[in-house]
């Protein structure tokens, strides 16, 4: 292209040069040969500025293309104007550029143009605009691998932003919405680069999640008789895996079983009452006859007057304890029949009721892309108004319904996502003392808890089974598992706070203790991070009162002796590498301590110092490394390759 606009250049300044000759000897007017010179010189202009541009594309290519072999790949390189980056995942990452390659195009057609019009006007008009023009890029988005490479890239759009949505890669794929010329559209990108699936964003349809291979979808319908949100799963190519279907999250009442009304009692009892007045008129005459009773009184005689006086008593206890009897049976027959009552009026009322089911409100504050979440095996985490349902896509049912209530047994979080059928979640449930009281269980440690935790294992049926409630799970998982403090490779690190000393150790799932640190027992300040494939940070306050860190493996074993100097440290997720923070620096170790990249940016910003804390809280300016490449504000640092990609005006890197 660089030669062909110098040709044309060349052509045109020479046509222009002669038409001036020419004229001026015949005394005519030079306009239009000027013009032809002026459009030689944009062109040439243009060719210069493509120059400038492809050598710095060259120079990257050169060098990656050593690494795979490929002359003609196209990368991301230095003079690229790149907006926005996302975090790799499986080794692929977007971003966002500025290209000009069709602004020059059509700015050499231009030209051209000019210089073969008839009209000598119109000729110096378009060399005088195009002389002054300087050249304006549309956007791009486009997907890169680990060495920048450029697997795919959108078409050039005037739009400012671009990629207004992205998932992470999961089993080679990703969606994503492009804002384009025609509008935003979602799409499905594999690893290679191939767009496999495409569809026109609108209110009414919408990515959730995705994970196994397939996407969780929404669907809004809308008709004469039917409003609802429809979720179902599609494959990469768009096609219907799970069917969709409205989920509800409001289940119809059941029909009560019926319950005859109680027949009054009132003849049952005047009977028993007609028998008690009996057996106190015949006692009466015994009584009568007793006293006039005028024979030998000896032992035999109080004998008798002992037995009779005994069934007399017998036989009215029998009376009323019928009495009573039939009364206490009526009065439950009739709360009985109440209910029943109650019950069936509530069930007609509730069969002219339409369910609640699952819905979204795109414009709501809701990111339902960061709420949804797959948890393995065709399950998910589906986030609704107060609480989240879990979904089992192969049943096509709801599983289980979370309200956020203290009043409400619900899943407190997933410890662990499902695999061979089942996961481990922690269960929130509120205390019945009641209950416990009639178990004659101890309630004395529930007085101070409104609800019990238990570990528990969760099925893909939604069948909840408990494993453990004890003081480990209702004292201190509730209080420690956040964002920062989680189980990783079947670890919790659990701190311990006396006044401004921190110390702690590892628990494992069952709140054994699995890892402590007994030489630092009264005599420094320390805490931990998450274990990450083996390997975890450990901060020690020195004696000087400075903050250290260092590797430790599962056994506690140190990696390298504790260092200092910086104002954040934390590991890579994979495991591999220490990040190191300071103003205007940023470096990257192995897990044996030794230096491997150092990046000096006044991009690289961090916090007031590092600091031991009961819960540690990273720098908000935390950089994330995926697949081995940091993420800054417009460029990336390949750790391995010790290689930068993207627009590094204001970056000084040091490998």
């Amino acid at each position: 292209m660089k030669l062909i606009l110098v040709l044309i250049s060349l052509i045109t300044f020479t046509l222009g040069l002669i038409k001036v000759i020419i004229r001026g000897t015949r005394k005519k007017t030079v306009k239009g040969g000027l013009a032809l010179i002026g459009v030689s010189v944009a062109i040439y202009i243009v060719a210069a500025f493509m120059s400038g541009r492809k050598e710095g594309e060259n120079e990257g290519a050169k060098r990656s293309a050593n690494t795979y072999g490929i002359q003609n790949a196209e990368y991301i390189t230095d003079d690229m104007q790149v907006e926005t980056l996302t975090d790799f995942s499986e080794e692929r990452a977007f971003v966002q550029f500025t290209d000009y390659s069709e602004e020059d195009l059509e700015m050499a057609e231009d030209g051209v143009r000019a210089m073969l019009t008839d009209d000598e006007d119109e000729e110096a008009q378009y060399a005088m605009e195009y002389i002054g023009r300087e050249p304006q890029g549309g956007n791009r988005i486009a997907l890169i691998d680990t060495q920048g490479k450029i697997l795919w890239k959108s078409d050039r759009t005037l739009n400012d932003q671009t990629l207004t949505e992205i998932s992470e890669f999961k089993d080679g794929l990703a969606y994503f919405i492009f804002d384009g010329n025609e509008g935003e559209s979602y799409n499905i990108i594999d690893s290679e680069g191939n767009i496999t699936y495409t569809k026109e964003c609108s209110e009414d349809f919408m990515f959730l999640s995705h994970g196994g291979g397939l996407f969780l979808v929404a669907e809004h319908i809308v008709s004469l008789d039917v409003d609802e949100w429809r979720i179902g799963t599609i494959d990469k190519n768009g096609d219907i895996v799970a069917e969709y279907k409205a989920y509800e999250i409001t289940t119809s009442k059941e029909e009560p079983l019926s319950v005859n009304e109680p027949v009054d009692p009132a003849s049952s009892l005047q009977k028993i009452d007609d028998a008690l007045s009996q057996l106190a008129e015949e006692r009466q005459k015994w009584v009568e006859e007793s006293w006039e009773y005028d024979g030998e009184i000896d032992e035999e005689y109080y004998r008798m007057i002992e037995e009779t006086e005994m069934e007399f008593q017998n036989r009215y206890d029998e009376l009323t304890e019928r009495k009573i009897q039939i009364q206490e049976q009526y009065a439950v027959q009739v709360e009985e029949y109440q209910e029943y009552q109650t019950e069936i009026e509530e069930y007609e009322a509730d069969s002219q009721h339409i369910p609640e089911t699952i819905a979204f409100d795109k414009n709501s504050s809701h990111d339902y892309q960061s709420l949804c979440e797959y948890l393995g095996e065709n399950v998910y985490r589906v986030p609704l108004e107060n609480g989240f349902a879990i979904l089992n896509l192969d049943s096509q049912s709801v599983i289980s319904l979370n309200t956020y209530s203290e009043n409400t047994a619900h899943i407190e979080q997933f410890i662990t996502g499902f695999d061979n059928g089942t996961a481990t979640v922690l269960y929130n449930e509120p205390i019945d003392m009641e209950k416990m009281e009639e178990d004659n269980m101890d309630v004395d440690w529930a007085t101070f808890l409104k609800n019990s935790y238990s570990l528990c294992r969760m099925e893909t049926d939604g069948t909840i089974i408990p494993i453990v409630s004890n003081s480990w799970t209702n004292y201190v998982l509730p209080n420690i598992l956040n964002g920062e403090n989680e189980f990783q490779d079947g670890l919790l690190f659990v701190p311990y706070s006396g006044g401004d000393d921190t110390t702690g150790v590892y628990y494992n799932i069952d709140g054994e203790v699995a890892l402590e640190f007994s030489e630092y027992n009264g005599k420094s300040v320390y805490f931990c991070d998450p274990f990450y494939n083996g390997y975890a940070l450990m901060l020690i306050q020195g004696a000087d009162q400075l903050t250290y860190f260092t590797v430790i493996d599962k056994s506690g074993k140190q990696q390298f002796e504790p260092q200092t100097g910086f104002e954040d440290v934390y590991m890579s997720r994979d495991g591999k590498y220490l990040i190191a923070v300071k103003w205007h620096n940023l470096t990257v170790f192995d897990i044996t301590g030794n230096e491997v990249v150092s990046v000096d940016s006044e991009q690289i910003s961090s916090d007031d110092g590092l600091h031991i804390r009961s819960q540690q809280i990273h720098s908000e300016h935390r950089y994330e490394m995926g697949d081995g490449v940091i993420r800054f504000r417009n460029f990336y640092v390949n750790v391995m390759e010790k290689a930068a990609i993207g627009s590094k005006y204001d970056a000084k890197v040091e490998f």
